[in-house]
């Protein structure tokens, strides 16, 4: 009896282990990353810094005056301050164009309201509409993995700008946000499996902008006065650090950001995070919650790919963690693991609401994503895509159930199994 007993518990771990990713987890590495952009300190195989098969640079699109290289022949966007400054024409806008669910200039006239006098940047493009009141930074001061990429494409609007400027105004920098809410948008579609146009041609009876009616809003305030006013008025509440919602009457995400005492660094995590989980409910029409762990999970990672030391918690009650200050997160999940703090998976997967969620489990959320992509990240928009096709029937548990056995072909205790084996294995103990 008590050889047996050995024996069958071993032979009961074999499926679960099974699960685990055989392959050569440098080999995985080369294929979906470019090993010399990521941070050295990376285990090779955690997957915590991905860079997708996919362009990291927009192609550039731009015609510009060869008699007055400031004027853009063919603007594919619109901003005030391009066309004040006559590098667009300064045309007339549609007359469908509402922001917040009113008329634009209703809530534009409001925001410069309270400016007094101070310089803004509204500029609309295809996916995004973005108002935006920060100043000018040094780019040398706190560089982007990316810096090279958004220094060739801001050099698209403005050809002053080239792979050696340093210091960009306020202007310029507005558009370094918009270049980089278009990587995401590049990055999410690339996860979706299809790009607007597929989600156009996919769904045709849904709204043009990943699913929905608007475009997506996005709002970053340099004051916090302001971000509180500018939230109060049209939200009717506010929110530490910022906030994300639904915009009912004109079917969109609205962003809101409150930049106040941020440096470039945290600024483009926190945008990144809430205008993550804003594509990700836009993706096929906002209807129902997804499960808050694989908003957060998503959310997570693609902050932690610009800035690991920043980190945004977006909670229902508005509160913000001591987790935020955060950034060496690999010890902390095996730690967890190791002492037993962490819940069966099937426990927390059912979870809808961020707020519900203890604060350690954003990283755990995080890990739960970045061994999904583990497990093969061409096999993450067949996961995004059962999930999407919820039925009023299904509850949200079931339909995670259907997308793990779709997309993994793993129940949620197998994929639960195999990545306390992966991390147990793989992430560093200190």
């Amino acid at each position: 009896m008590t050889l047996r007993c050995p024996l069958i518990f071993a032979l009961s771990l074999l499926p679960l282990v099974a699960q685990v990713p055989t392959d050569d987890a440098r080999e995985a590495h080369k294929r979906w990353f470019v090993r010399e952009q990521e941070r050295p300190d990376i285990v090779v195989g955690t997957f915590e810094v991905v860079r997708f098969p996919i362009l990291r640079q927009a192609p550039l699109r731009l015609n510009h005056d060869p008699k007055e290289q400031k004027r853009i022949l063919n603007p594919d966007f619109w901003c005030n301050r391009c066309a004040r400054e006559k590098r667009i024409p300064d045309q007339v806008r549609r007359a469908d164009n509402r922001l917040m669910d009113l008329d634009a200039p209703q809530v534009l006239e409001a925001l410069q309201a309270q400016q007094r006098g101070r310089s803004w940047t509204y500029i609309e493009d295809a996916q995004f509409k973005l108002w935006i009141d920060v100043p000018g930074i040094n780019l040398k001061m706190e560089p982007s993995r990316f810096l090279k990429e958004e220094l060739a494409e801001l050099g698209d609007v403005f050809p002053e700008v080239t792979e050696k400027t340093v210091q960009i105004d306020d202007h310029k920098r507005a558009h370094l946000v918009l270049l980089r809410l278009n990587r995401l948008m590049r990055d999410l579609c690339w996860m979706l499996g299809k790009d607007s146009a597929g989600v156009k041609r996919a769904h045709p009876e849904l709204g043009p902008y990943l699913g929905m009616n608007g475009k997506q809003e996005v709002y970053v305030f340099d004051r916090a006065l302001a971000y509180d006013n500018f939230a109060g008025k049209f939200i009717g509440r506010t929110a530490p650090g910022g906030q994300c919602w639904h915009l009912f009457k004109s079917r969109a995400m609205v962003a809101l950001i409150d930049a106040s005492n941020h440096g470039d660094a945290r600024l483009t995590n926190a945008i990144h995070h809430r205008v993550a989980h804003n594509l990700l409910d836009a993706y096929r029409m906002y209807s129902f919650k997804l499960p808050a762990w694989f908003q957060m999970g998503l959310a997570a990672f693609i902050e932690r790919r610009e800035d690991p030391n920043w980190n945004c918690f977006c909670y229902s009650e508005g509160t913000i963690p001591k987790l935020l200050y955060e950034s060496n997160w690999m010890p902390k999940v095996k730690r967890m693991l190791t002492l037993g703090d962490v819940d069966p998976f099937v426990a927390v997967a059912p979870i809808q609401e961020y707020g519900d969620l203890k604060p350690e489990y954003h990283m755990v959320s995080w890990s739960w994503f970045c061994f999904m992509l583990r497990l093969g990240p061409e096999k993450l928009p067949v996961f995004i895509e059962a999930l999407k096709s919820k039925t009023e029937q299904e509850t949200l548990h079931q339909v995670q159930v259907r997308a793990f056995r779709t997309a993994y072909g793993l129940s949620m205790l197998e994929f639960d199994e195999a990545w306390r084996v992966w991390v147990k294995a793989l992430y560093p103990d200190v």
